[in-house]
């Protein structure tokens, strides 16, 4: 479902929750996490589920993954690695939005060199009316709030003012 390039490496995602690591000096492939388990996914009804992105940090052992959990939510967790191997027990989860319908969950994860965080595409999981609805959010692009490990989100000040701060509402 993507394809993801980091530190010389493809990692190969594919929607039923298997990451694989592509090496491209050696031209070797290896699973490199898999989370099937994990990830709901149905092919025939519910095509837009799965697994959805991976974003590593470029400077901190971590990277995080979007994907549809078995409950139907977009589920953002975030892993630790080392020299290249993926410490399972220290997944953790960052985000969980819940999802009325199947489909329209985006949940495109990148790594912001402006904001120095992770950016979250969230879609409008079905209904157009959610990304003007400012309580939701659905279909609005978020600022993780990774630093502070609590999940929550934060609102960018995105201005040409220096001075400017976030709206609240």
């Amino acid at each position: 479902s993507n394809l993801i390039y980091f530190n010389q490496e493809i990692y190969i995602l594919q929607s039923s929750g298997e990451i694989y690591r592509y090496d491209l000096e050696n031209f070797e492939k290896e699973l490199f996490l898999d989370l099937t388990e994990k990830v709901f996914y149905y092919q025939q009804v519910y095509f837009e589920s799965g697994l959805f992105s991976l974003a590593f940090h470029p400077d901190e052992g971590y990277f995080l993954v979007s994907y549809s959990d078995l409950d139907n939510n977009l589920r953002v967790e975030r892993y630790e690695y080392k020299n290249g191997i993926v410490d399972i027990e220290s997944a953790k989860i960052i985000s969980t939005i819940p999802s009325s319908d199947c489909c329209h969950y985006s949940g495109n994860l990148i790594w912001s060199n402006y904001f120095n965080n992770f950016l979250l595409s969230v879609g409008d999981m079905g209904y157009k009316f959610n990304s003007s609805d400012t309580t939701t959010p659905k279909g609005k692009v978020l600022l993780l709030n990774i630093q502070n490990n609590d999940g929550l989100f934060e609102i960018p000040i995105v201005s040409d003012e220096k001075n400017s701060t976030p709206l609240n509402n």
